[in-house]
């Protein structure tokens, strides 16, 4: 009996390897929907278009349907992800700062490194301090400065996010605590950067903090970018100086932007994806659109940003302690 069983187990596993090439030759045989958890037109929806525009070439000609499901710091496309057939045809282009955040903050029912495959880092999108031309800002210390007058008149400025529990939110609730003003300040989050875009040229908020990428083409005319929160200058973007460069103190944050699927996605297909990502970030076309885009290529595969994750989850523990106890702070008022 236990030779049979034996035997049993050893046929099904050897039938399973010989499938694997056959699932991989024949995927994709459709189209494959790409969740973004961001409003259309914002930094991650704009990087998983532009993904989506070269890497059909090399999945055998199959369109990536970008599907936007916005709000809740990217929480409720996770779930939806979390709930899809792990085949390889639902996949999410995941802000991963954003959700390291996000579920860090509470408990949300889902979990980043039990849910998901990685399949590969394809981009990172770096926050920015930002603020309307109109405003008159143009250095942290013209923020800080604002704040502290307005507190003295008794009133708050208020500053946008692309979301409560989201990477810009805590980036800026660090800065903000680091000099002191934190509850001198009223935050407004919102569905996303390219809303936070619209209302900072707008002049509806007094600052604001979203992707690098909403600043590039036209749309510096419109926005003084003040400076980035991460630990070095973006690639696509230079001459943008971090607060490092500008003497202020923070907290260095990034986002890298990482293709996932639900756990338990066959490793055939998961290889050929990671593979289409890979060739998508070595593509010419690639390369110029996100150029123009002002975004950055930035190629890690499945085991490195799964790592690198791990890390900043590590990294930020603490000041995703100290946002959780300030944003349940601000509920309470």
């Amino acid at each position: 009996m236990k030779l049979m069983k034996s035997g049993t187990a050893a046929f099904v596993a050897v039938a399973a390897i010989a499938a694997m090439p056959a699932v991989a030759a024949e995927y994709p045989s459709k189209p494959i929907n790409v969740l973004v958890g961001f409003s259309a037109g914002g930094g991650t929806d704009t990087y998983a278009r532009n993904v989506g525009a070269s890497i059909s070439k090399y999945l055998n000609g199959q369109p990536f349907v970008v599907v936007n499901k916005s709000g809740g710091a990217q929480i409720p496309a996770m779930k939806v992800l979390g709930k899809s057939k792990p085949d390889g045809y639902s996949t999410m282009l995941v802000s991963m700062g954003s959700a390291i955040i996000a579920t860090g903050l509470r408990d949300r029912g889902i979990d980043l490194f039990k849910d998901f495959e990685f399949i590969a880092q394809v981009g990172v999108n770096n926050v920015m301090l930002a603020a309307s031309k109109k405003s008159g800002y143009k250095s942290p210390t013209d923020i800080l400065s604002a704040i502290k007058k307005a507190n003295a008149a008794g009133k708050k400025l208020r500053w946008a996010n692309t979301g409560r529990g989201s990477i810009t939110t805590l980036a800026m609730i660090a800065w903000l605590n680091k000099h002191g003003v934190y509850e001198m300040t009223q935050d407004i989050p919102f569905k996303g950067g390219s809303k936070v875009r619209v209302a900072l040229i707008g002049n509806n908020v007094d600052f604001g903090t979203l992707g690098l990428s909403n600043a590039a083409g036209g749309y510096r005319d419109q926005l003084t970018v003040i400076g980035t929160f991460s630990d070095r200058r973006d690639p696509a973007q230079p001459d943008v100086p971090t607060l490092g460069d500008l003497k202020s103190d923070y907290v260095p944050m990034e986002t890298p932007l990482v293709l996932t699927v639900p756990k338990g996605t066959p490793k055939a297909v998961i290889e050929k994806l990671g593979m289409a990502i890979k060739q998508t970030t070595e593509d010419p076309e690639f390369k110029a659109r996100t150029k123009k885009a002002g975004q950055a290529v930035v190629y890690r595969n499945s085991e490195e940003i799964k790592k690198f994750a791990q890390h900043l989850k590590k990294e930020w523990s603490e000041t995703i302690k100290v946002a959780a106890k300030r944003i349940a702070e601000s509920k309470k008022k």
